[in-house]
């Protein structure tokens, strides 16, 4: 689902924020490459699986629940995107909290009754995909009568901006955990252990800046007025900036007293990484409000080469910084990284002023 959703949950957002009335066929659409994604990884995935290759890590029952769950998962991420793009937010809460209550109510039934297995315990996650579909169905019909026969025209748009949106969301993942997979290297198990907590922190307490992305994106993608787009964006940056501020001077306070009590002592060595993080956490939750007005515009390039090139900075310190400096290398390398995007976002912005882009 991850690697298959070919950015089109973020087109869905913005085409249909743009123009309401292209709902019907971005549903037919969002079928089309469900189905289509989810055939893909069910033929690339069995045929390893037939095959014996190493790194398909389930087979029998598991797998096949597996792949099965995928174009449920996809639909339901595209169509909740398209309530996300028609400003929907009640419902879109509505359908995550749903499939949350479900899941866990499945697997309480399964717990109760003594049938807790692998399979069991994916297939009451898996479930709730199925089971909410027609619910987020209606939800979009109330806006006209959909259909699920693609278009072919409005497609190839879907999959350009999608694209750049994939490769955008790609890079910055790389920039947020790629330093998760070279700290075993040089640390081994209590490096990761420890770089771990401090990693999993800062990404609960981004959780505020990525809300405020996904329900400022459709809203700025709705304006027509490009000058209006920025005013709201700024005014968000700003507000944002001053909770975030708030926010890590707080958590920086409090981490030495925090961390070893709620993860034990053995966990003290994440303190100082954590800290260190904070102010990547600020960059990161500022540059958040500015690549979704980047988005808002129709994706330009800088929101593609500028995770890219932080990405690959993150990597280069990270070989250096770790082996030197340890676990706070790993963090001020992410420090660099989330750095580099922030001015690059700002440089662009510059830039835009003097040259303002076509949307």
């Amino acid at each position: 689902m991850q690697f298959g959703n070919l950015g089109l949950h973020s087109a869905n957002v913005y085409h249909v924020s743009r123009e309401p009335k292209r709902l019907a066929r971005l549903v037919g659409n969002s079928l089309l490459v469900s189905l289509g994604a989810g055939f893909a990884a069910a033929l690339v995935m069995g045929l390893a699986s037939w095959s014996g290759a190493s790194w398909v890590p389930v087979r029998g029952g598991l797998l096949i629940l597996a792949l099965a769950a995928i174009p449920f998962g996809l639909a339901v991420l595209f169509f909740q995107h398209l309530l996300l793009g028609l400003q929907k937010v009640r419902d879109y809460n509505r359908s995550e909290i749903a499939q949350k209550v479900l899941a866990v109510a499945v697997l309480g039934t399964l717990i109760a009754v003594g049938r807790v297995t692998p399979l069991t315990v994916y297939a009451a996650n898996a479930l709730p995909f199925i089971l909410i579909l027609p619910w987020i169905w209606r939800k979009l019909s109330a806006n006209g009568p959909l259909q699920a026969a693609p278009d072919g025209g409005l497609l190839r748009e879907d999959l350009d901006y999608g694209f750049k949106a994939y490769l955008a969301s790609l890079f910055s993942f790389l920039v947020l955990k790629v330093d998760l997979f070279l700290v075993p290297r040089y640390l081994g198990a209590s490096g990761v252990g420890n770089y771990s907590v401090a990693v999993t922190l800062v990404d609960t307490l981004y959780q505020l800046p990525i809300v405020v992305g996904m329900i400022l994106f459709p809203k700025l993608s709705a304006l027509k007025d490009e000058g209006a787009k920025w005013t709201r964006a700024r005014r968000a940056a700003w507000g944002l900036a001053g909770i975030m501020g708030l926010v890590c001077w707080v958590a920086y306070a409090a981490a030495p007293a925090a961390i070893p009590f709620v993860y034990g002592e053995a966990f003290g060595g994440a303190v100082p990484a954590f800290q260190v993080l904070l102010p990547a956490l600020f960059l990161l939750s500022i540059n958040t409000v500015f690549m979704n007005f980047f988005a808002s515009i129709g994706m330009p390039p800088v929101t593609v080469w500028s995770p890219f090139l932080a990405a690959a900075a993150n990597i280069a310190l990270n070989l250096v910084w770790i082996p030197r400096w340890g676990l706070v290398g790993a963090s001020w390398a992410s420090v660099a990284a989330y750095g580099m995007m922030f001015l690059s976002s700002l440089a662009y912005l510059a830039y835009r002023r003097r040259k303002p882009l076509e949307s």
